[in-house]
C-alpha cells in the first residue's frame, strides 16, 4: 500500500550507520519511467560513477563498465519503488550482470506489487509492511501537533478529540498521519482543526483515494505560498501523463 514507509524504511536501514560500515560500496536507484535494462544499468552506474556514462552505450558497454566496478566489492543495490512486472526475466538478466561483486553483497527492492516480489524468483525473503495501529498514528501526530510551544491545543479537549479521530482516519498510514501532524502545528484555532477534520471525512471514492488522498490534498492546500503551488502545477503538466497510470492501477 502507498504511503506504509517502504522507502523511509530502506532508506534508514541504507543511511544506518553499520550498514555503512559494512558495505563498501553503497548504490540507491529509483525506478526510471520507462523500466529497460539499458536505462536501470545506466543509474546504477551513474550514481557512482557520473561522468564516465554516454548515451550511445548499449548493453555490453554497460554490462563491462559495471562488471568492472563492482569487481570484488561487498555492495549493497536498493532498488527503490520498482513497479514493472510485464517482463519477469528482465530480473534475471539484471542479476546476472550484477555477479561480480563480493560474496555477502545485498540487493533490496522496495515495491507496491506483490508481483514484483513474485517475479523476482532469486530473491530469499519477502517482508510485507503492515498498516500502524491508530495509537501509533495517534503518537504520530501528537508528537508533531501538539509540541509548538505557541500552540495550546494540547489544554483544549476539543482540540484533542479532533486530532485523535484524524488518527483513526489516517488507515495506519504513516505518510498520513504525519502530513496531518505537520498541517495541525501550523494551526492554532479550534475552528480551522474543525475545517481539516471536515476535508478529511471519507469520501465514495477508492480506498488509495479515502486513506491517502485526502491528506495529499490537504498539504497542497496548506502550502505556505501560491509560488510553491505554482511549482506543483508546472510538475503536474510533466508528470501526469505518467502518474495517471499509476493511480488508475491503484484504483
Amino acid at each position: 500500500m502507498a504511503g506504509l514507509g517502504k522507502t523511509k524504511l530502506a532508506r534508514t536501514l541504507y543511511n544506518d550507520e553499520s550498514v555503512i560500515k559494512h558495505f563498501e560500496l553503497r548504490i540507491w536507484v529509483t525506478e526510471p519511467v520507462v523500466f529497460h535494462l539499458s536505462e536501470v544499468l545506466k543509474m546504477i552506474i551513474s550514481y557512482v560513477k557520473t561522468n564516465d556514462v554516454k548515451h550511445d552505450y548499449g548493453c555490453l558497454d554497460l554490462t563491462m563498465m559495471l562488471q568492472e566496478m563492482l569487481k570484488g566489492k561487498k555492495y549493497l543495490l536498493v532498488l527503490d519503488d520498482f513497479w514493472d512486472v510485464k517482463n519477469s526475466d528482465i530480473w534475471d538478466t539484471l542479476k546476472s550482470r550484477l555477479t561480480s561483486g563480493a560474496h555477502g553483497s545485498k540487493i533490496l527492492i522496495t515495491s507496491c506489487k506483490i508481483n514484483v516480489a513474485r517475479s523476482v524468483r532469486w530473491m530469499t525473503t519477502t517482508y510485507h509492511l503492515q498498516q500502524l495501529s491508530t495509537d501509533d498514528c495517534w503518537s504520530i501526530i501528537k508528537e508533531k501537533a501538539f509540541s509548538s510551544p505557541q500552540s495550546r491545543a494540547s489544554e483544549n479537549p476539543e482540540m484533542v478529540k479532533i486530532a485523535k479521530d484524524l488518527a483513526r482516519k489516517c488507515c495506519g498510514l504513516p505518510l498520513a498521519a504525519r502530513i496531518l501532524a505537520y498541517i495541525l502545528a501550523s494551526k492554532t484555532k479550534e475552528s480551522e482543526w474543525d475545517f481539516i477534520q471536515e476535508c478529511f471525512k471519507t469520501r465514495k471514492h477508492s480506498k488509495y483515494h479515502t486513506q491517502i488522498y485526502p491528506a495529499l490534498k490537504l498539504s497542497y492546500d496548506h502550502l505556505p505560498s501560491s509560488a510553491l503551488k505554482q511549482c506543483f502545477l508546472i510538475d503536474n503538466i510533466f508528470l501526469l501523463p505518467y502518474l495517471s497510470g499509476r493511480i488508475y492501477d491503484m484504483q
